[in-house]
């Protein structure tokens, strides 16, 4: 009967230890995945601070593509009164 209470101890020994790594297994998996959240949030301000960039690049853009329509109807009209 005394080998049968250690095999016992021995199982419930056992099983509290697969607890155990169960647990800090599942801490590391929930720290890991908080940092990704992390980055998550770190990439998503990113895209929109390019979109902003973008946006202004594409004002500045439009700006430049007006003067010189602006330039070239000013040369075609000088050209035509040359001619």
């Amino acid at each position: 009967m005394v080998a049968q209470g250690l095999i016992t101890q021995a199982g419930y020994q056992e099983q509290a230890n697969s607890y155990g790594i169960m647990a800090a297994t599942a801490q590391t998996t929930a720290a890991g995945e908080t940092n990704i959240a992390g980055e998550e949030e770190q990439i998503a301000n990113q895209q929109r601070q390019l979109a902003a960039e973008t946006q202004q690049a594409g004002g500045m853009a439009e700006l430049g593509d007006f003067a010189a329509s602006a330039l070239k109807g000013a040369a075609a009209i000088a050209t035509m009164v040359v001619a």
